[in-house]
């Protein structure tokens, strides 16, 4: 009778202890607890209840493919969220899969036992797992341990599996609670952090916002924006919310380097809940991290940039924490909104830059076209550019139709004394290839092949060619940025827009230069054929040849008419065969020619100033005129540029009589000139004659312009003085007959 009642008693009590457990786990069930906190106390109670070691809870994911520790008591706490298995994986995943209860003296025997040393599990032996479930479903699994081998009781099992299946309703309620406050929050911060992005379109403001609310909201340690950069092919740091001691580690990174190069490489967002589980992650950050995650920034299905963030803050209670999969899809909806918000801060700020490039190119338009001054026009054209697009260097070329070279006019950065060393052929070199093919060009460091590189290093460079109609007239190119390690695609276009404007501010300048040059030609001479008329009519007033040859000189010596210091008049001998200097006009000295160009008349025409110096004695007592009538000058077998210029009835510039062998020894000697030119006078086909003129006194070099006006003068005084030479010899013969006639009478 006795055995019954024990049996009865021990019954009883075992069920009032199952009753204890039971009602423990409805008050937890009715607590305002969250999950976390329910599921620490349901393992702590019941390891407690049964004597356990260690109890633990592992429930399966949204997709029911991982198994995750969720709350555990006697294993490593670090582990809760990290550790995961397979479906099916382990004893705990063959539970959830099959949905039967395992119980082991030993687990450690037994095949399906799975080895997990992040959980401290090495010294735990038996093993009593049974599955969670809620309505039908297997929604986790319960699962205890004890360090001794143990064979688990049928009440034991028995019970195990009722607070299972207790667990699995409130677990279920609990996950639904916390999924719609976990909504809530979630709407109400994007709602927050949408409007907090709309209020600003400065995009540098704006990427700092996304990355301080984002890494709040996810309750995240830190966190880093990148933005792609398509030039560079980088992901470059951009904003970033974080300790002192971790942005100095920060990097931009390689497409497929670290993990945010990875998260662009693949397209697809990355989650790592514990960084030492994941060896290909494990040190690519030069911070240290215990948990990662990171999702692409996406506009229109392009990657603009990443999000990173590290290391989830535990609430206050708790040592640790990490990212789940509903962190992530936080973060994805967060990236989401962001890009929106970055594109249209980038579209704003390319609008105004826009605007600014316009207004910029508006007004160096109207400020170009208001010059007409070509070396002006192109200097500012080329500095202008220079500043605007942060360039260290620039040069600018003009294509010359007739040596089809582009030929440099101006340089920004360097000396302009290298201008003349540098024309390009078509074809020749970066410049030669822009004006060869009409094309626009943008290039990284120059090695070789280019003439440039003799004067500057070129580290990069962007070039256009200078177009009016179709018809090339220049290029410009902009090399070496200051601000960036190259130039942009949108620096390009900047300066092929204004290229196109400095093209037309160019043409005008040049058509106006070439105007103003063809004007002031016309002027020129249209002056000196005023001079030359007026010096014909002086002539005309004289058949007498003394006073002829002197007006002649005056002419070529005085102000206003030639201009030059110094003139002698040769006259051809035939019958001798040589040159006889006749007469010399000009100063003999500096002070002398201070004083006698000083005594010129200011006033007047040409004519009344040439006839007003009739003191023909002061220059016949000249040094410069006795000097000249001691020269005779031989013309046959002569190699002296005198008698060239009769032998080829051409004129010559000498500009250095001291060396050149042309040079008579008497002109370098006597008269000496250190240059010189000399032009035949030139009558009926025939040279009589020769004038030699110099600025020995003004050093003056005398140019083409000079020596084309002397031979125009030379060739009509010719026939003046030939008639004269004609008129002095009738005198002669007239005198002769008359003397003749008179000594007839006489007889």
């Amino acid at each position: 009778m006795n055995d019954p009642i024990n049996e009865s008693m021990e019954k009883a009590g075992t069920n009032i202890f199952n009753l204890e457990i039971l009602s423990e786990i409805s008050r937890i069930a009715q607590s305002p607890l969250n999950l976390k906190e329910r599921l620490n106390t349901i393992v702590n109670r019941t390891a407690e209840r049964l004597g356990a070691d260690c109890c633990y809870i592992s429930l399966l994911d949204k997709d029911d493919k991982h198994l995750i520790l969720k709350a555990t008591k006697g294993l490593n706490l670090r582990a809760v969220n990290k550790v995961m298995l397979n479906i099916g994986e382990g004893i705990n995943g063959w539970v959830a899969l099959e949905k039967k209860v395992v119980a082991l003296r030993d687990a450690h025997l037994d095949p399906r036992y799975k080895y997990v040393s992040a959980t401290g599990e090495e010294k735990f032996r038996s093993l009593l797992a049974v599955p969670v479930t809620f309505n039908e479903r297997c929604i986790g699994v319960l699962t205890v341990q004890t360090i001794e081998p143990k064979d688990f009781s049928e009440n034991e099992i028995t019970l195990l599996a009722t607070i299972a299946r207790e667990v699995g309703g409130i677990i279920r309620n609990a996950q639904l609670y916390e999924s719609i406050n976990h909504r809530l929050l979630e709407l109400t911060t994007i709602h927050e952090v949408g409007q907090a992005l709309t209020s600003t379109l400065d995009l540098e403001t704006l990427l700092r916002l996304i990355i301080k609310n984002t890494v709040w909201v996810t309750k995240s340690r830190g966190g880093v924006l990148r933005l792609l950069d398509l030039e560079l092919n980088k992901l470059v740091v951009k904003a970033y919310s974080m300790p002192e001691e971790d942005i100095r580690k920060l990097v931009d990174l390689d497409i497929g380097e670290g993990i945010a190069g990875k998260i662009v490489e693949t397209g697809n967002p990355i989650l790592i809940p514990d960084i030492n589980a994941a060896p290909e992650f494990r040190g690519v950050s030069k911070i240290a991290t215990s948990c990662v995650m990171g999702v692409p920034l996406k506009a229109k299905d392009n990657i603009i940039g990443t999000i990173t963030l590290y290391d989830k803050v535990p609430e206050a209670e708790e040592e640790f924490d990490t990212f789940t999969n509903e962190d992530l899809q936080l973060l994805l909806t967060l990236a989401s909104q962001a890009s929106i918000a970055i594109e249209n801060a980038k579209l704003y700020q390319q609008t105004l830059k826009n605007a600014r490039e316009m207004e910029t190119l508006f007004s160096l338009s109207k400020g170009l076209t208001s010059v007409l001054d070509l070396h002006f026009v192109l200097d500012s054209i080329l500095r202008m550019t220079c500043e605007l697009l942060d360039g260290g260097f620039g040069i600018l070329t003009l294509y010359d139709e007739h040596s089809r070279e582009l030929i440099t006019k101006s340089v920004y950065g360097v000396s302009s004394t290298i201008i003349p060393q540098l024309k390009f052929k078509l074809g020749e070199g970066i410049t030669g290839w822009i004006g060869e093919h009409k094309e626009s060009i943008m290039i990284g460091p120059v090695v070789e092949g280019d003439k440039k590189r003799e004067f500057v290093e070129i580290k990069n460079l962007i070039g256009v060619p200078l177009m009016v109609k179709d018809r090339l007239i220049g290029t410009i190119e902009i090399a070496n940025k200051v601000s960036a390690p190259k130039f942009s695609s949108s620096d390009l276009m900047f300066l092929s827009t204004f290229a196109g404007q400095a093209a037309i501010a160019i043409e005008n300048a040049n058509l106006y230069e070439k105007a103003k040059q063809l004007a002031e030609e016309n002027l020129k001479k249209a002056t000196e054929l005023s001079i030359l008329h007026e010096i014909s009519s002086t002539l005309a007033t004289t058949l007498d040849l003394d006073r002829l040859l002197h007006i002649i000189l005056t002419g070529v010596t005085i102000g206003g008419g030639l201009g030059f210091n110094r003139a002698i008049l040769f006259l051809l001998d035939e019958k001798e065969d040589f040159l006889k200097g006749v007469l010399g006009v000009g100063p003999d000295s500096g002070e002398e020619a201070q004083r006698m160009w000083s005594k010129q008349p200011s006033s007047g025409s040409l004519r009344e100033r040439i006839l007003s110096d009739d003191d023909m004695s002061i220059h016949k007592h000249s040094k410069i005129n006795k000097l000249a009538t001691s020269l005779r000058v031989p013309i046959n077998g002569g190699t002296s540029v005198l008698a060239r210029t009769v032998l080829d009835k051409q004129g010559y510039i000498i500009s250095d009589a001291l060396n050149d062998p042309r040079t008579l020894p008497s002109l370098r000697d006597t008269i000496k000139t250190e240059s010189f030119a000399t032009a035949p006078l030139i009558a009926k086909g025939k040279v009589i004659g020769v004038i030699f003129v110099d600025n020995h006194f003004t050093r003056k070099p005398i140019t083409e312009d000079d020596m084309r006006f002397l031979m125009m003068f030379a060739n009509q005084v010719g026939l003046a003085i030939e008639n004269a030479m004609i008129y002095s010899n009738l005198e002669v013969t007239n005198k002769s007959l008359r003397e003749a006639q008179e000594r007839l009478i006489q007889q």
